[in-house]
């Protein structure tokens, strides 16, 4: 009589333990699954959104789900969506956010649903009772950590404070920013912007707050590398006369290599032809103006700078006329002057930057996305964006791969 009793007890614990122990296996594997594609994610995050995309799908095909091979949907770039997304981690909270410029911090969700494609959990509990319905979701997030041997930006002031990123502002490049000032305010971020690079690492150090609102690793008080460009000989600059650029700023306009005096433009495409442009004065763009460079390098004098507002753009690539010096598209030697780049102002060019004395300005919403940078000082603030693609070779040191790592 007592077995009869008791039986029915034990089989139902028994077959409670068995589904517990399944619904754990079934977590178990999404978890696995939620991994995988995060890391495989994070670790094409420097080949581009297209790369990273394909090798998370691969990951996920090659994992498991209770229909069978692991099924994930994802949204368009950068920011993808869905069950794949990229933005960053947020060290201090210990939380990813989301951007809709994407990020190297990549989050993937795995849900194992009778509503989904990789069906639910094999558990018998909903078989025997049709309302109950088991779902298990995991999520993961995975972070790029880039190469550290990559510089693209050397911001060479060496007194006072040379890097100021404020409000909203954002600081995105592929390598690390090298920071010359010695002074004890180096460094300057304020507000709630983004600063996204491989490594930060000053000769001085950061104003106070600074760190907490930077998403890289931080190095102060560390030895800086003179300009590797200070020693190459530029092409003097040429003496003849001037001549101005007319413009009707309606059409395009092309213009050959030679000795400018200064660009305005409110509107219409100046198109510079290949070879080396000299300007000794401005070059002022407003309204809607383009200027497009055909393989073509701006050499500013002393008096030139840039100053972009309203909605001019420079867009293009540098040329390879100027030994030493090739794919750069400006070049500014000396003269303190200050690029301004104001409201929706938008340079994006394909090329390196060198202007060692130059103040770099961006405001409102402007935008600089070019290759590397050599600057005597950066400021960026309301909702600007420098984007630095590439690396600056002559600083490159002994190679240290990027890779992924979990973090949740």
């Amino acid at each position: 009589m007592q077995v009869i009793v008791v039986l029915p007890s034990v089989l139902m614990l028994s077959w409670l333990g068995i589904e517990v122990g399944l619904a754990l296996r079934a977590a178990a594997v999404a978890r696995h699954g939620a991994d995988a594609v995060a890391l495989a994610a994070a670790a094409r995050f420097d080949e581009g959104f297209p790369s990273a995309v394909a090798d998370a799908l691969t990951a996920a095909a090659a994992s498991r789900a209770p229909a069978g091979s692991l099924s994930i949907s994802v949204g368009p770039g950068p920011a993808g969506g869905s069950d794949l997304e990229f933005g960053r981690w947020d060290r201090r909270q210990r939380v990813f956010v989301p951007d809709r410029e994407g990020g190297r911090a990549v989050r993937s969700t795995v849900r194992f649903a009778a509503d989904h494609p990789n069906g639910a959990p094999g558990l018998v509990l909903p078989a025997f009772f049709p309302g109950v319905a088991v779902e298990i979701e995991r999520q993961s997030v995975a972070v790029f950590v880039p190469p550290k041997h990559l510089v693209s930006a050397l911001v060479l002031e060496s007194g006072r404070t040379a890097l100021e990123i404020e409000r909203a502002a954002r600081l995105r490049t592929r390598g690390t920013v090298l920071v010359a000032s010695n002074d004890a305010s180096a460094v300057r971020v304020e507000g709630d912007p983004r600063v996204l690079v491989a490594e930060l690492r000053v000769a001085g150090g950061l104003d106070e707050g600074s760190e907490e609102r930077i998403d890289s690793d931080v190095v102060v008080g560390v030895a800086i590398p003179a300009d590797p460009y200070a020693s190459t000989a530029l092409p003097p600059l040429d003496p003849t006369p001037a001549e101005p650029i007319e413009h009707d700023h309606l059409g395009t306009t092309f213009v050959y290599p030679g000795v400018h005096s200064a660009l305005t433009a409110t509107g219409g495409r100046v198109v510079l032809l290949t070879g080396v442009h000299q300007f000794d004065g401005p070059i002022s763009l407003a309204g809607a103006a383009t200027l497009e460079l055909q393989n073509a390098t701006l050499r500013l004098g002393p008096l030139g700078r840039l100053l972009l507002s309203d909605r001019a753009e420079v867009e293009g690539g540098g040329s390879n006329e100027i030994p030493g010096w090739e794919d750069f598209w400006i070049l500014q030697e000396s003269g303190g002057r200050s690029w301004n780049l104001a409201d929706s102002a938008r340079i994006d060019v394909k090329g390196h930057a060198w202007a060692p004395t130059t103040r770099i300005e961006l405001e409102g919403s402007a935008r600089m996305d070019t290759g590397t940078l050599v600057a005597g000082t950066v400021r960026a603030r309301g909702d600007s964006v420098l984007r630095l693609r590439e690396s600056i070779e002559r600083l490159e040191a002994t190679p240290v791969p990027g890779r992924a790592k979990l973090v949740r």
